[in-house]
Order: structure tokens, then C-alpha cells, then sequence
């Protein structure tokens, strides 16, 4: 990991790399490094940190019509210059890019040794390279070797390979990791992401997994099936805007993606909603009839998205739903019934785990499959029945923030659907649901133009938090822990509040900050008893509770009141609050609220 650009064409192509590259950066990275060619021979220069080192390390004055990069987010060998990609072979007559792991790399690795290849870093992509190498020496067949060598290859991988002895060529292929073809005049790029070459170019071929393409300046695409078999691939040319990498007077993109929520949210509803209804283009072509459970599965903060899921499905749709964390599902053979309908959450649309559970779900069964990302061209997207958008548009900040608020709306009015369609909800309780939903954007404004911005963390030098809720405010805690962690580096932990005496409670000493969600009316009174327990042991608490109960003033150490709203609508702008709680000790802390240590915004390997 973590992404790929290439550009062959008739423009200067380092500087486009250049830039492709920082456009990816969002996605993660700790190194980065280009590769051309100068007068025949291969160039690489490589850099340890953001795109911008690389960018001071190469001369302005190369110019090539062919460069392939990388920005790398380390999982074999430790970030440094020499495990930076590309990487070259031993004659550094080639060199190679590649996101993905190579579960086979150490067995491949020993083979090419015992050949006599000796290896400068510590990686598995430099097995790709180096086998391909030995095979091109045998044959001199270019494109022979390429696919030769990827069916010796296991595992996940995307790359691109360019070598010496034909400048005017690039290859790349994909195996279970997004790689995406930009097509403009007597040019083509290569990314990982759509967005990295949309200014240049609105038209597109997605490689499929098992699929490689030859890219020649001024010919067309040829693609093929690692059998060398051609397919003939159509190109999907989409009505774009350069989107949102400018910040927009904000300091960071997590800001600006906190505050474009109220615009994702109306998006979602002018698609979904009318009057007292669903429009008629909501979930159209895909049927509902005979679902007897639902199985939602995902990773990270789109698991507690479909956790919320659970808890309002279950209570409104009358049906079992079963969440799972899909590195999980993907490994303990469950059972899925005959009448389950699937359903696969993924920013992305690229996450490793979440599509090799939708893998084992069409080996299981024959349940429907719905999947809900932001990503049309992506993998999951092209392979589920049925796909929900949630219309985030580019989210940067590698903490989630408007695209799990976006699943969190989406997911609770396809459980609204669901319901009308079993004919287990009341008419009007329908209507006013929708009605509490459509209230949603606006009141989001009204908190975000609110004194919540002034609040600091009184606590901040506190190294563990705990998170207690109830019912729908539980996953919600998850959610806000996970915040926190990610981008304040502090360790936090959620718990269901009625859960404190069974263990948790232990950690409780004077002063540990407790933040209690009490936004859940019908569990209100319970939740003041979790509260009285923790401050019977002197914790210090922070009460999150809806404007009309500002009697928690009594029984908190701190209040942040939230909008009154519609009880579906409650678990949105709690976790709105705790995004900006979270963006707040940040800041507080000092640390990188965009780029977080050791993340990466799409996590396409295992």
C-alpha cells in the first residue's frame, strides 16, 4: 500500500506523477518514489515522509513521456528509502510499483536467491520485479513475461512495470486491488484513485481482478486476462468536477468534512425522500420481498455504522440482524440462511476484508447482496446486486467523518423502507420519522454555528478515556472512541453503560474522564445510573445529552447539549459532537489531525 500513478503520453510525465502522487496522499503514506526514463536509461528517485521530499529530490529539468510512482504505507519491511517503491531488478533495467501483499513473496524470494538475485530491500514487492526480470532475460518477450509472471504471484496486488528497452510502454495489472485507467488525447494515466487524474480526464477503464493491460502512446488500451486471452473493455466517460482537495478556508479537511455534512445529508434525502414516502428510485430493480435476517459486515467505523444498523432495523423492521467485522466473518464458516439479504459497508469500496467477505457470502449462499460505499468505479460497487451511494463526495481526512454520518442516514432509512415494505411501521410514525430526518441538515447548522467550538478538554493530559451509552447511543460511543484513538492518540474504550459493574468499572479512579452519551430517551433514567456510579468513584464526567434535559447539569462534571430531534435522527448528531470533541484534543494534543500515524484512508490489503 498505498497508491499507484503512471503517465504515458505526450506531455512532461514527471511532473504529472509528481502531482498524481500528492493527490494520493490522503489515502496514506510514509515514503514515496518516482521512476523514468533519461536518455534510455531508468531514473528512480525515492524520499522517506510526504510527496513534497520527493518532489525536491528530482531535477525540474528531467523531462520523459513515461513515469511511473508510489506513495507507501509500510506492511513488509520498515519505512525507509531502500523498501520505498519503485523498485528495480538487479540490472535496474525495469522498475516496479504495487500495492497489495504477496502472501507467497519469502518461498518466491528464496527460489530467485538460489538463481543468484541479489535482493537491496526488505519487501515483497521487490519479488515481482526481480522474478520478472529473470523471465524477460529468458525470452525477451515483454508482455509474455509480465503475465508469466503474475500466476506465479499470491495474493492482493495492483502495479505497473516499465522497462528500458520500451520506453513507449507501460503494463499494470490487478489482482483484488483497485487499479484505475484514465483515457485522454494520445495520453493515459494510471492511479490507484479516480480522483488523482479527474482534471485531466473524465473517461475510465477500471481493470477488473485477474486483468492486465498494455498502455502504448498514441494506441489504444489493450487489455488481457493473466492467460494473455483479450477482453475487450468499454470506456466509461463520467460528467466531473475537480472536487474537494481544496480546503476551503478550513485548517484542516477533517473541519471541512464536518462541516459539509448538512450538504451530504440534504443529498441523501432529495434521493431517497419525498413528502411522507420514499422516492421511487430508492432501492428500485432491487426486491425486498422473503428477507427472513440481515448480515451486515465491514471494518473499522463502517462496522459501527452497522452496528447503529442493527439496533434500529431490529426495533423498527422487526427482523434479526447480525453484525460482523468482515476480517472476521471471512474466516469462521458461518451460516447464512437461504432468505438473508447481505449487506457490505465500505468507504471505499476497496476494503480487503470486506470484499473477500463478499466472497465467502456468494460461496454460502445465495443471499442478496446490497452494498453501500462512495465510490461508483469501485470494486464492490461492480459486484454486489444492488449498491446504495452515500453521496459524500471526496472525503480526505483519513478519520471518517461526513462518510460515516452519510451511512449512518442511508443505513436508517433503508431500515424505514424495509419496514414499510413488511408493513410493520404505522403510516404516521413513518411520516414522522422522515419528517425528523429531513429536520436533520438543518439542525446539524445549528449546532455546528453553536458554542461547541469553544469547549476544550479540561482533561486533556488524562492518557485513557472511557465512553458509556445506551441502546442506539452505544455504537455511537464505539465511533467516538475510535475518533479518538485515531487522530488524539489516546487510548479510549466504549462500553454499553449497564456494563460498568461487570468489570469496567475497576478502571474508574479520581479524575478519570468518563464521557456519557445521553441521547436516547427511552433509556435516559438508566443511563443517569451509570453516570451515579462512575462519580460515586470520583470519575470526571462529560455529559452529551439533548437540550431539553439540562438536568444533567446536576449529576455531570461538564455538558455538551445537542439539538432535540427525532429519536432516529439523535445517533447523527451525537456523532457529530464527538467528532468535533475528538478534532478539538487534537489540536490540544498537537497532533496530525489529517494524516494520522500508522493509518491509511483505503486499507486494501488484509
Amino acid at each position: 500500500m498505498c497508491g499507484i500513478f503512471g503517465y504515458l503520453g505526450e506531455k512532461n510525465a514527471v511532473p504529472l506523477v509528481l502531482e498524481g502522487l500528492s493527490e494520493l496522499e490522503y489515502r496514506g503514506y510514509d515514503s514515496a518514489g518516482i521512476a523514468t526514463l533519461i536518455e534510455g536509461r531508468l531514473f528512480v528517485e525515492k524520499a522517506v515522509g510526504p510527496v513534497s521530499q520527493l518532489c525536491s529530490a528530482v531535477s525540474s529539468d528531467i523531462h520523459s513521456q513515461a513515469a511511473i510512482g508510489h506513495t507507501r504505507w509500510a506492511t513488509h519491511g520498515e519505512p525507509s528509502r531502500f523498501n520505498a517503491h519503485p523498485h528495480v531488478d538487479m540490472d535496474a533495467s525495469c522498475a516496479l510499483v504495487h500495492n497489495g501483499i504477496i502472501e507467497n513473496f519469502q518461498k518466491l524470494k528464496e527460489e530467485l536467491e538460489e538463481q543468484g538475485v541479489v535482493f537491496s530491500s526488505d519487501t515483497d514487492t521487490e519479488v515481482i520485479v526481480q522474478l520478472f526480470a529473470r523471465r524477460y532475460k529468458e525470452t525477451r518477450d515483454l508482455i509474455q513475461s509480465f503475465s508469466w509472471t503474475l500466476k506465479r504471484l499470491q495474493g492482493s496486488f495492483a502495479c505497473a512495470l516499465m522497462h528500458q528497452d520500451h520506453p513507449e510502454v507501460l503494463l499494470c495489472a490487478a489482482h483484488e486491488s483497485p487499479l484505475i485507467l484514465g483515457l485522454g488525447e494520445d495520453e493515459v494515466f494510471i492511479s490507484s484513485d479516480i480522483h488523482a487524474f479527474l482534471k485531466y480526464s473524465g473517461c475510465t477503464q477500471t481493470l477488473a481482478s485477474g486483468e492486465l493491460a498494455v498502455l502504448r502512446i498514441g494506441k489504444s488500451i489493450e487489455t488481457y486476462n493473466f492467460e494473455l486471452a483479450r477482453i475487450q473493455k468499454e470506456v466509461r466517460c463520467i460528467d466531473h468536477t475537480e472536487d474537494s482537495l481544496d480546503k476551503k478556508g478550513f485548517d484542516y479537511y477533517m473541519l471541512k468534512e464536518i462541516y459539509e455534512q448538512p450538504e451530504v445529508f440534504e443529498r441523501i434525502l432529495h434521493l431517497t425522500c419525498e413528502e411522507n414516502s420514499f422516492t421511487e428510485s430508492f432501492l428500485k430493480g432491487f426486491s425486498l420481498d422473503e428477507i427472513q435476517s440481515l448480515h451486515i459486515v465491514a471494518c473499522g467505523s463502517s462496522y459501527h455504522a452497522g452496528y447503529l444498523a442493527k439496533y434500529v432495523i431490529e426495533s423498527i423492521a422487526s427482523i434479526p440482524v447480525y453484525v460482523e467485522i468482515a476480517s472476521e466473518f471471512r474466516y469462521r464458516q458461518p451460516y447464512i440462511a437461504e432468505h438473508s439479504l447481505a449487506i457490505l459497508i465500505s468507504q471505499s469500496g476497496e476494503t480487503a476484508d470486506t470484499l473477500a467477505a463478499l466472497n465467502e457470502f456468494r460461496k454460502l449462499s445465495k443471499a442478496r447482496v446490497l452494498g453501500i460505499c462512495n465510490v461508483r468505479e469501485s470494486a464492490l460497487a461492480s459486484r454486489v446486486d444492488h449498491c446504495l451511494f452515500i453521496e459524500a463526495g471526496l472525503e480526505v481526512g483519513v478519520a471518517s467523518t461526513k462518510a460515516f454520518t452519510a451511512q449512518l442516514l442511508l443505513l436508517i432509512l433503508l431500515g424505514l423502507r424495509l419496514a414499510n415494505h413488511r408493513q410493520v411501521i404505522a403510516q404516521e410514525d413513518l411520516a414522522q420519522a422522515i419528517q425528523g430526518l429531513k429536520d436533520l441538515p438543518n439542525l446539524t447548522r445549528l449546532f455546528l454555528d453553536s458554542s461547541i467550538h469553544d469547549w476544550r478538554c479540561r482533561q486533556i493530559e488524562e492518557t485513557s478515556f472511557i465512553f458509556l451509552g445506551r441502546r442506539f447511543m452505544y455504537p455511537i460511543c464505539m465511533e467516538a472512541a475510535l475518533k479518538l484513538k485515531e487522530i488524539a492518540y489516546v487510548e479510549a474504550n466504549a462500553y454499553p453503560a449497564g456494563e460498568m459493574k461487570h468489570g469496567p468499572i475497576a478502571l474508574i479512579r479520581e479524575g478519570t474522564p468518563v464521557i456519557v452519551y445521553c441521547g436516547d430517551r427511552s433509556v435516559y433514567t438508566k443511563t443517569i445510573g451509570a453516570i451515579m456510579e462512575v462519580k460515586a468513584r470520583k470519575a470526571y464526567v462529560i455529559a452529551l445529552a439533548p437540550e431539553s434535559n439540562r438536568d444533567i447539569a446536576a449529576v455531570s462534571d461538564e455538558q455538551i447539549y445537542i439539538p432535540d430531534s427525532h429519536d432516529l435522527a439523535a445517533p447523527i448528531l451525537f456523532t457529530i459532537a464527538g467528532q468535533i470533541m475528538a478534532y478539538t484534543m487534537a489540536l490540544q494534543r498537537g497532533t496530525e489531525v489529517d494524516r494520522p500515524r500508522n493509518l491509511a484512508k483505503s486499507v486494501t490489503v488484509e
